[in-house]
């Protein structure tokens, strides 16, 4: 396809094939607007992205990854100067909104640190680290990128508040087998060195690493 761009905006748009951060072809639209429970709903099932209060305007991204949930700011992906040329992302929209339906404040928050915990790893386990440490620390919590065993890097900011931790650490679940701990870790995803998980190491820590071939 053609694109005709005027000061670097595309005066048409369509749906990416992958997100050009992590790989991913899942592929969701941003939608714009109040945090009202539809929307927090479907954002937390991954059917759209979250692009804020502002309205979605030319120029701005309108497609996002499910999984890393990077919006795509390339110039042939975002609002074109003619809604009209945007069909394709207004379908989708109107797609995931038709198939809302109300879930329990419970499940809602099981699927947010789900989400959560699935993003920041994706964001931060690479080829060249071996485990990630989230550890819990007073108000905040701080993550360890780990390679051979060795602490390679810190990440921490304010956006690594408590109760962000404390959706996480909900959705790995520990259980009690003949006296002793028994973890099930969730799957975060794959690597070209097997399956990436994410389970309790201690009540205030969560590692992620590879956990089978």
């Amino acid at each position: 396809m053609q694109l005709a761009a005027f000061n670097g905006v595309a005066e048409m748009t369509f749906r990416p094939t992958n997100c050009p951060y992590c790989g991913s072809t899942r592929i969701i639209p941003v939608v714009d607007g109040s945090l009202d429970i539809r929307r927090l709903t479907l954002a937390a099932q991954r059917k759209i992205a979250l692009g804020g209060s502002f309205a979605i305007c030319r120029g701005s991204p309108v497609w996002a990854c499910a999984d890393c949930e990077m919006p795509n700011s390339d110039p042939q992906f975002v609002m074109p100067a003619d809604p009209a040329d945007c069909e394709e992302y207004e379908n989708e929209v109107h797609s995931a909104f038709r198939s809302y339906e109300p879930i329990s404040e419970s499940t809602l928050q099981q699927l947010r640190g789900r989400n959560l915990l699935i993003t920041i790893s994706r964001q931060l386990f690479s080829g060249e680290v071996d485990e990630l440490q989230f550890r819990l620390l007073g108000a905040e919590f701080k993550v360890d990128t780990i390679r051979n065993g060795t602490v390679v890097k810190v990440e921490s900011n304010s956006l690594f508040t408590r109760d962000r931790f404390e959706l996480m650490r909900g959705v790995v679940c520990e259980s009690q087998i003949e006296g002793q701990n028994a973890v099930w870790p969730i799957r975060i995803g794959t690597s070209d060195r097997g399956i990436v998980a994410a389970s309790h190491a201690t009540s205030d820590t969560i590692q992620v690493r590879i956990v089978a071939k």
